[in-house]
């Protein structure tokens, strides 16, 4: 039976990012949009001269080509619950104090997330953050340097850790690039200290960029004075 139907954005750029062209043998699931692509139709085998070994042809499927398939989908009362609430926007899934998730869990939601139309998943968790030590923020640094062919010696490996600590670990791998920017226009071989400390000087992290804002606020345009008393004087009152 021959069938007309629409595709919308989503499948069009399916189809895009499969390469699909005239000749490819595909199959389109209807319900979810999703579509599979097999190999090349026998018919299409003499269109080209020239063709990669990753290429296969198989023949055109024959008989009924729109078919129904069962799909069992098992959920649990949790899952009817989340399907007949009221929910607007995304939904949220809490297990609350019941302990770690189980393997099944995480087998079911790494298979959701293979998935070509998979969803967001956003996991939180109420233990709270670890606070990154200094051999950490160092370790995280010396990977990124290798990352960038970046070779640093240890005293400027050890300044980058310090910068990392009192500013942010983002700063200080921000400074990697720049530092050795400043070492290749010397002419060196790796990263030293006075490279480390000269990028420092010039670029600002944020704490120093909102000190330096405050000390010379009266020089900026559109500053107003009124506005900073106004603000001075309700710190006092809250202080009182």
């Amino acid at each position: 039976m021959d069938s007309i139907y629409e595709i919308g954005n989503k499948m069009i750029d399916q189809l895009s990012e499969l390469g699909i062209s005239s000749g490819d043998v595909i199959s389109i699931q209807k319900a979810g949009g999703k579509v599979t692509k097999f190999w090349r139709s026998y018919s299409r085998s003499k269109d080209y001269d020239i063709l990669t070994s990753n290429i296969n042809f198989i023949e055109c499927p024959s008989g009924e080509l729109q078919k129904t398939n069962e799909v069992v989908h098992m959920i649990s009362l949790h899952d009817m619950d989340v399907i007949n609430s009221n929910s607007r926007g995304f939904e949220k899934l809490f297990l609350g104090n019941t302990g770690e998730i189980k393997q099944k869990i995480c087998e079911k939601i790494n298979e959701t997330l293979e998935d070509d139309l998979s969803p967001i998943l956003i996991m939180d968790s109420n233990r709270g953050i670890t606070p990154i030590c200094k051999e950490d923020i160092k370790h995280i640094l010396k990977i990124r340097a290798e990352e960038e062919d970046v070779e640093i010696d240890e005293e400027a490996l050890e300044m980058l850790t310090y910068i990392g600590i009192e500013t942010s670990l983002r700063y200080a791998i921000q400074l990697i690039i720049t530092s050795d920017l400043v070492s290749k226009k010397r002419k060196g071989t790796k990263v030293k200290l006075n490279d480390v400390r000269r990028v420092y000087s010039l670029f600002a992290d944020f704490k120093r960029s909102s000190q330096f804002l405050k000390v010379y606020q009266k020089q900026f345009m559109f500053f107003d004075k009124n506005e900073i008393e106004e603000e001075n004087k309700i710190k006092i009152e809250t202080k009182f």
